[in-house]
């Protein structure tokens, strides 16, 4: 394990800091959350402390019940967390042999009677020498007691 994360009050992010790929090869986070407001909120993923929404693609396959979908945008949408609900996420991070940055998320979500089930890729527009930081954002906050925890693999 890297690092474990917990929200001591209400908040919307979880920044690691001072990482580096080139050790680490992939990085494995887990996320627990539950939003603390009745707004929807959607998840973003953030490397080398790159905001910048358009210098990322995300593509999302998604089951909402018994319904499929699926979309892509220029942004760093890696989850949904609907108003009220929780989420489990577990988020792949890895850098290509030619330096483009991926992340593969699985969450799901439970919304009332409802369960959500999202795969994402997120993607850097360009190439990067090293992953040194990954922020983790929610549009919303999410209640105290949330937890993201990260591992290296080999």
């Amino acid at each position: 394990m890297v690092e474990r994360k917990t929200l001591t009050g209400v908040g919307n992010a979880f920044d690691f800091q001072n990482l580096s790929i080139l050790t680490g090869r992939i990085y494995k986070l887990y996320v627990y959350a539950d939003n603390s407001t009745a707004n929807n909120s959607v998840i973003s993923i953030y490397l080398n402390h790159d905001t910048t929404a358009t210098n990322y693609y995300s593509q999302l396959v998604e089951g909402i019940d018994a319904v499929p979908g699926a979309a892509r945008a220029n942004n760093a949408s890696c989850g949904y967390l609907g108003a009220s609900s929780s989420i489990v996420a577990e988020y792949t991070i890895l850098r290509s042999p030619d330096g483009y940055c991926f992340v593969f998320a699985s969450t799901s979500v439970l919304r009332g009677a409802g369960v959500y089930y999202d795969l994402y890729c997120v993607s850097k527009t360009s190439a990067e020498t090293n992953i040194t930081r990954i922020e983790f954002t929610s549009q919303e906050n999410m209640k105290a007691g949330a937890t993201a925890t990260l591992y290296a693999m080999p």
